[in-house]
């Protein structure tokens, strides 16, 4: 029963593991309104659509390699919306005294 507990137990945390990524993704999603081109935020749902496709079936090296593939996708937006405030904001450090 060792080996099934052990199954059991990884496939547990795989779906915990993409839960959060989902739920990771949809709040960058939500942050991003506005700041980064629709393109990109149309990626990251998709990326959103596959990873709860394939949480609702059995294949745990499908759900890992959905949110693999959503994480670079959110990796990606996070970038963006870094940089974009980036520009926003003056540089502190060239201000002179």
């Amino acid at each position: 029963h060792a080996d099934e507990d052990r199954k059991l137990h990884e496939d547990r945390v795989t779906r915990n593991y993409a839960d959060t990524g989902v739920y990771s993704a949809h709040k960058a999603v939500k942050d991003a309104d506005g700041r980064v081109s629709e393109e990109m935020v149309a990626s990251v749902r998709s990326g959103i659509a596959a990873a709860q496709q394939a949480l609702g079936g059995e294949d745990m090296e499908l759900v890992k390699s959905a949110v693999d593939e959503l994480s670079t996708k959110v990796y990606d937006l996070i970038s963006l919306l870094t940089r974009a405030e980036s520009e926003e904001k003056p540089d502190e450090k060239a201000v002179e005294p």
